[in-house]
């Protein structure tokens, strides 16, 4: 296996396969015209703007598609690098354990979270499905860290681990094994409970809660728990993509995934791996404006009819934490006019 500059290569492919892309457009553009006014009464060499929209959009797939047919190929016999041309000239947090590819991730959503409080996404597994009986196994929560003025060097802080519901739970306890396959290898290095909790109402203080059904699920069990050893929970907010997604049927996490075209999760019921999956899923809710990009708006979907979703039960996309002071009165009836004065005011509050 050989190295190769993948900038270089990727010019050259990339070039090959656009020309190639916009020969087939031209030709197919061409002939469809020319068909057309055979057959039309008043011919014209005019080509309506819809036309163009859907020939363009399909000459980026087939570049698109050839693309990244091109380079998986490569990759079974070329070892890609890069020449660090140019230096860095801006600050930068070191030490952050962040992959190439969360580095990725959060400075493709950057843009999109800038105008957002500060976000923890969560994801928790546990060992069933009853909110008042399950016995939380893992918990992992993400917070894209957004530097405002150096977008591209922002990065993620991620906490997660396996917890001991109780001294001597075993693989055999958990009757979810079978799902989340948290057994006793994963039991021996766990945090007991009351510790873990700790660390978890550290890392959501004062942020906003985004997660997939974390409204009926995650932080119901996750706040059982923490009333148990009086550990307050005090985030904002949360935000729950189940039914920003899915607005008349039950679908899982993963059919959210496929219906919006993101990468496949590559370990599922992993509660890292799920919390990850969710920073796709919020940016492209912001983007097909399934959501709003600020947190006025946020707030005024949750005083709306659009915030409840009544397909089976009554679920929240929106859903404010009644221990938050700052936030509580949200939960009560306000007039119009006095609730957009408390939202402007909210605009000072310090993030975590």
């Amino acid at each position: 296996m050989h190295s190769t500059e993948f900038s270089t290569w990727f010019q050259t492919k990339a070039l090959q396969q656009l020309k190639q892309s916009m020969q087939l457009l031209e030709q197919t553009i061409n002939e469809q015209m020319q068909i057309y006014n055979l057959e039309c009464k008043t011919p014209t060499n005019k080509i309506p703007q819809e036309y163009l929209e859907f020939q363009a959009e399909r000459c980026i797939n087939f570049f698109k598609t050839n693309i990244l047919s091109e380079l998986q190929q490569a990759c079974f016999n070329k070892k890609f690098i890069t020449n660090n041309k140019i230096a860095i000239d801006k600050p930068i947090k070191l030490q952050t354990g962040n992959t190439l590819m969360q580095r990725a991730k959060i400075s493709a959503v950057t843009h999109t979270l800038q105008s957002l409080p500060q976000l923890a996404f969560l994801d928790i597994e546990t060992d069933g499905t009853n909110i008042n009986t399950a016995n939380i196994l893992q918990i992992a929560i993400i917070k894209p860290i957004i530097d405002p003025e150096y977008d591209t060097l922002s990065y993620l802080t991620t906490w997660s681990s396996y917890v001991l519901p109780w001294i001597g739970y075993t693989e055999k306890d958990n009757k979810a094994y079978h799902i989340n396959h948290i057994g006793d290898k994963q039991l021996k290095s766990a945090l007991e409970i009351e510790d873990a909790l700790i660390h978890a109402v550290y890392h959501l203080c004062h942020s906003v809660i985004v997660g997939y059904n974390v409204n009926q699920f995650d932080i119901p069990i996750l706040k059982r728990h923490c009333d148990k050893y009086n550990e307050p929970l005090l985030y904002k907010y949360s935000i729950d993509l189940y039914p920003t997604i899915w607005k008349n049927r039950k679908q899982k996490l993963e059919d959210a995934i496929k219906a919006y075209n993101l990468p496949i999760n590559s370990n599922p019921h992993d509660a890292t791996a799920d919390a990850s999956c969710c920073i796709d899923l919020l940016y492209e809710a912001i983007d097909r404006n399934e959501l709003p990009n600020n947190e006025e708006d946020l707030l005024e979907l949750f005083n709306s009819e659009k915030n409840i979703w009544q397909h089976y039960k009554k679920l929240k996309i929106i859903e404010v934490n009644s221990d938050h002071k700052d936030y509580s009165h949200l939960l009560y009836p306000t007039p119009q006019s006095s609730l957009k004065r408390k939202l402007s005011d909210l605009s000072d509050i310090s993030t975590y």
